[in-house]
């Protein structure tokens, strides 16, 4: 099971109230908890996740919010997939990482720290849409930026190190 923690923008376009939230025992997932957030780029509606854990980070640009409640679960997986495969991840890994994402739950923000950071990165987003990069490079690029003493990409490789491919 996979936990998102939604900002207030983004569970108000999700239509969900607290009813809907999820509030038992946080899920044991690989990576734990993802934080989302609603932002724009170039008056288009974008899809900021972010890993609670890692840092690690992917957008997902121009989504409707027909396809926000419809589709997130599905939307989730298709671009978490993608960056890994575009990171250069083995098979395996990938299939480590997408088996918590069967089902999916959702929350409210809790680290102002993550919050901040996501912050960070939609700003740099916004200026790397203008550098003429394609998403993949953008996604990497920010991915490969330091976030205290965090560097996203590094962070999850190690993880992938000493529990994915552990014996």
């Amino acid at each position: 099971m996979q936990l998102i923690r939604c900002t207030k923008k983004l569970l108000v376009e999700l239509g969900l109230g607290e009813a809907g939230l999820y509030s038992g025992v946080e899920p044991g997932a690989v990576l734990g908890a993802w934080y989302a957030n609603l932002i724009f780029i170039d008056r288009k509606k974008c899809l900021l996740f972010a890993n609670e854990k890692t840092l690690v980070n992917f957008l997902v640009v121009d989504v409707s919010r027909k396809d926000l409640r419809e589709r997130l679960p599905e939307i989730f997986r298709e671009n978490w997939r993608r960056l890994l495969v575009y990171e250069g991840f083995s098979a395996a890994a990938v299939q480590a990482f997408l088996v918590d994402c069967d089902q999916f739950v959702y929350a409210r923000t809790q680290s102002k720290q993550v919050l901040g950071c996501m912050n960070d990165m939609a700003l740099n987003y916004r200026w790397l849409h203008w550098d003429g990069k394609s998403l993949d490079e953008a996604i990497s690029d920010i991915n490969d930026t330091p976030y205290g003493k965090i560097f996203p990409m590094d962070e999850l490789k190690a993880l992938v190190k000493n529990t994915i491919q552990s014996p």
